[in-house]
Formats: structure tokens, sequence, C-alpha cells
């Protein structure tokens, strides 16, 4: 819709773009009107009459007129039409509350919807916090009538710096309020960054938040928990043995933090592991014989650390592995004949080994003619679609 104003009567006309009838605007129409009057102006037979001359000349005067100031201009170019001016104060305080929302719920499960809400900034410091909230963390610490692991999170959250405004949020008129409920779980509600399933934590998503430090050996402690998200900040130290404890693990991501130390053999225990993402830190040492019992293993990430040595024989026995990425270490992979057939994708370039070394493995695996050939496939079908939505648009037009 196309809306006009008439500065001198003030009058708003309504034209609908989309119906070529309604497509002449208000100025065009005096054009079309002229081109009329010229044409009926060379049939008029010659009159006597001084009265109708006089209205004769002044026709034609309006005619030049509106000759001149006919035609379709651009805003700015004719002084009578005025640019629609959108004003969006109103619509700017919601703009950037649904864009951070959006970052936020970058990666959150299904499961999150049902407890959510706005917060303004999850990335606050909390000494900022503490002066203007006045929250004592100890007091959920210390505080028996909350359960061990909200306690266990509060704490590590608070090692992190990391915002805990959303403890004090007033629940009452939700529909799943239950004062009982959520005094002893309050880790559950109202958080982004943790996921719930029977007042049970099964995700901590810590991807992007700045965080600084360790992990802290608490983390092992929530025994549900199946899913660990830690990658994108500036994590420090070693890779706690501990983690062994998380029986009930399936996705294990620390990548691109400041990690250092060697992979701990103990990771070997969780066998309900899928996906294991350790890449880019600062990992030294050899992949472990120990990650050969991770059965259920689907995905290995170990790209761009500094890993020695060479492949584990035990890998072998990792029947689901799909995609497996240890380029750009120091190792020397001199066989591959331990690697699984059930790979897809497969990187283990730029290491210490030869180029003629590294041809040779190259050429005896599967998984890097098949990654290629699916990249191939990939850009053929973009390409043919391009050409598909092109050959649409020229009959179109």
């Amino acid at each position: 819709m196309v809306l006009l104003k008439n500065k001198n009567n003030n009058i708003f006309l309504l034209f609908n773009k989309k119906n070529k009838r309604n497509e002449i605007y208000p100025y065009e129409l005096s054009k079309r009107n002229t081109k009329n009057q010229k044409k009926s102006k060379s049939t008029t037979t010659k009159v006597n009459n001084k009265k109708r001359l006089k209205q004769k000349t002044a026709k034609n005067k309006t005619h030049k007129s509106n000759k001149i100031n006919s035609g379709r201009k651009r805003y700015g170019q004719n002084n009578k039409l005025n640019k629609r001016r959108t004003s969006t104060e109103q619509y700017s305080s919601w703009s950037n509350e649904s864009k951070q929302q959006k970052l936020l719920n970058k990666f959150k499960h299904k499961i999150k919807n049902k407890n959510i809400m706005n917060i303004d900034n999850h990335k606050q410091n909390t000494n900022n916090y503490f002066n203007n909230t006045m929250i004592n963390i100890n007091n959920y610490i210390n505080n028996n009538n909350v359960s061990k692991e909200c306690q266990n999170i509060i704490s590590i959250m608070g090692k992190w710096n990391m915002d805990l405004s959303w403890i004090d949020n007033d629940l009452s008129n939700e529909d799943y309020y239950n004062e009982s409920n959520i005094n002893k779980y309050p880790c559950c509600y109202n958080n982004n960054n943790i996921v719930c399933k029977n007042n049970n934590i099964v995700e901590l998503n810590f991807e992007e938040c700045e965080i600084e430090g360790e992990i802290p050996e608490e983390i092992s402690e929530f025994q549900y928990l199946t899913k660990l998200f830690l990658g994108t900040n500036r994590l420090t130290g070693t890779i706690p043995k501990s983690l062994d404890k998380l029986e009930n693990l399936e996705y294990l991501w620390l990548y691109y933090n400041n990690l250092t130390g060697t992979i701990p053999p103990t990771l070997g225990k969780l066998s309900n592991l899928k996906s294991l993402n350790l890449h880019g830190n600062n990992i030294i040492g050899t992949i472990p014989e120990e990650l050969g019992n991770l059965s259920q293993l689907e995905t290995l990430d170990l790209h761009y650390n500094q890993i020695e040595g060479d492949l584990p024989s035990s890998f072998k026995n990792l029947s689901n592995l799909k995609r497996i990425y240890l380029n750009y270490n120091k190792m020397n992979i001199t066989d591959v004949s331990s690697m699984p057939s059930s790979l897809e994708v497969c990187y283990f370039d730029n290491n210490e080994m030869s180029n003629t070394v590294y041809n040779e493995q190259k050429d005896s695996l599967e998984c890097y003619s098949s990654a290629y050939s699916s990249i191939v496939s990939i850009s053929l079908q973009g390409i043919l679609l391009i050409v598909i939505i092109n050959i649409i648009l020229l009959f179109k037009n």
C-alpha cells in the first residue's frame, strides 16, 4: 500500500500498488488529462466570441504549467510530494529484546521452552550483581532445602563470575508454579544455561559465555547429565579426570579454550559418549588407548592441538565412529589399518609425517574419497539450484 499526503487539503490518499488501474499517482493524472485536452484542442472550431477566446487563452496557460510540473519524479525533486517517514522509536526496545533472546536461545533445548524467561544480560559480572541485587549466594549453597545439584551449579556459576539474578525472579504467576518445588530446584527454572528433566540437570550449556578459570571438580557430580557444552570460552587448566563419573554423558564439547595437559584415559569409561570435541586447545601427549572403549562414539574431533604419536590400535573397536578430525597436530601416523570401516569423514593432514607417507595412507582410506565426493555433490546441487532460480526469474520478468 502507498500512502500520500496532500499538503494543501491535508487529505490522505490510499492506492494499491498491486492493482494496475490504481498505479496512476495523483500528480500523473494531470499529465494524462492534458494529453486529452491537447487532442480536443485540434478539433475545436474558431469562435469569434471574445469571452470564449479569453477562456481559451487561460486554459492554454494552465496547460503549459501542468505540462512543466507533470511527470513522475523521485522523492525530493517535487516540492509538492513529501517522503513518508516511519518512526521506529516505539519498536526499538522490542527489536533489541528480540535479537538478544535469539542469541540466548541459540542452543535452546525443547524442554527449556517451558520454563525460560528473558534475561537481560547473562554475562553480567557477579560483583556488580552483588551490589545491585544484594543476593547472598551462600544462603543457597548452604541451604538444606535446596537440592544438592542446584547447590553445585550455583557454586560453579559463582566461581565463573556468571549472572545469578535469575534466582530471585518471581515465578508465582507461571502455570508451573509450585512453591516447594521451585524453592528446592531453583536452578531448573528461568535459566537459559541449564536444562532439567524431572528436576534433574540433564544439560549444561555455557558456550560463548566468556567464562574464565578452570573446570571445577564439582561438575562431575551431576549423575544425570547427558550434555556438557563449554566451547568458545577462556577456560584454562586440564581436563578433570573425574569426568568419568558422568556415566550418562553423551556429548562433551570443550572446544576453543585454553586447556592444557593430556587427554585423560578415564574418558574411556564414558560408555554412552557419542561426541567428543576438544579441538582448538593446547592439548599435548598421545591419544590414549582407552578411547577405543567408547563403543557409542560417532564423532571424535581433536584437530588444532599439539597431539603426538600414532593412531591407537584400539580404534578398530569403534564400530559406530563416522567422523574423525586429527588434522593440524604433531602426529606421525604411519598405520591407518586401525581405522574402523564405518568412517565416513576423516582428516589427518598437516601433521608431522611426510607428504609421501600421508598420500599413501590417505589413498588406502575410503573416508577421504567419500568426504570429497559429498562436497562435490553439494556444490553441483547448489549450482543447479542457482541456475533453476535464475530461469524462473527470467520467465517471470
